[in-house]
């Protein structure tokens, strides 16, 4: 009757594919458990007009895979996590506010 854990391996130890599982369901529930670093944003090219809000947002650096070009892009890797939307929803809301007075 084989455990499935190497012979060598010391008793209750956890295989190699099995800790990978685990980091991937627990970084379902908690990104911050699986045992990768949280992302810290980091300044790119296009984060140059940041401090004056001129930026614009990254809508790659906060997802998984993140943003391949690095500090080589065009657009804000250091804006918050949401920020994209934030200003799309902004703009959005202004747009409405300019039609209704246009109807008045």
């Amino acid at each position: 009757p084989s455990s499935g854990a190497a012979p060598d391996a010391a008793p209750g130890a956890v295989p190699a594919a099995g800790r990978q599982l685990l980091s991937e369901a627990l970084a379902l529930v908690d990104p911050t458990l699986a045992g990768a670093p949280a992302k810290t944003p980091q300044p790119s090219v296009g984060s140059a007009l940041h401090h004056v809000r001129q930026c614009n947002p990254c809508a790659h650096f906060w997802k998984d895979r993140g943003c391949t070009l690095g500090a080589q892009c065009d657009h804000c890797h250091l804006c918050p996590e949401g920020e994209l939307r934030r200003r799309k929803k902004e703009r959005s809301a202004a747009a409405k506010v300019q039609r209704a007075a246009g109807r008045v």
